[in-house]
């Protein structure tokens, strides 16, 4: 009897023992956990994002903060600083123009929601659409910069994201630079 009571009290303390061991887990780099945040910042963005499309295309003005102050009710613009209101501006004056070289073939945009000058534009308008495709990226770079730095997050996701609402909005045949699984690469495709 003494034996299986050796044994038993053994075994609870090597049990015991182990339980109460630490195990340290380290790692080379930090582990990461922030699915969420991602997922919030990303549809902030892709909110944003509509938000000045819609601004340039005109299906809305300047989106407007609502919030309350006891009774009374107070609205506060969405401030941004002067040259990304300045390039906002600008590219309003020229979309319905882009618009129209858009139909016309004579303008796609690439994976970096940039335009170009696509290869068939006649020599006799060549000068003015590459001029326009210039100031037109020229000035999405200056919002694609703010949004990034604002929302800290690559240049390329932000890009990403406009792509795919100037997809959304851009007229039927209109082309686009895309990634074709199949030859493992971009290709430019008509919508």
């Amino acid at each position: 009897m003494r034996k299986i009571i050796y044994l038993a009290v053994f075994w609870f303390s090597f049990i015991f023992v182990l339980g109460c061991t630490k195990v340290k887990l380290e790692t080379s780099k930090p582990i990461k956990i922030d699915i969420k945040m991602r997922v919030d910042v990303y549809q902030h963005i892709v909110s944003e994002v509509n938000d000045i499309e819609q601004e340039i295309y005109g299906e809305s003005e300047q989106k407007l903060n609502l919030f309350r102050i006891g009774e009374e009710v107070a609205y506060a613009y969405e401030e941004r600083p002067p040259e990304v209101k300045e390039a906002i501006l600008s590219r309003k004056k020229r979309a319905s123009l882009i618009e129209q070289y858009q139909k016309m073939g004579y303008i796609g945009e690439n994976e970096k929601a940039l335009l170009v000058v696509m290869k068939d534009t006649p020599q006799d308008v060549y000068n003015e659409v590459e001029k326009l495709v210039e100031e037109e990226n020229k000035d999405r770079m200056v919002i694609y910069k703010y949004m990034a730095s604002k929302n800290n997050v690559p240049l390329e996701q932000i890009q990403e994201v406009f792509f795919n609402k100037h997809y959304q909005l851009a007229p039927q045949g209109s082309w686009f630079k895309i990634f074709d699984k199949e030859k493992e690469g971009y290709v430019w495709k008509k919508k």
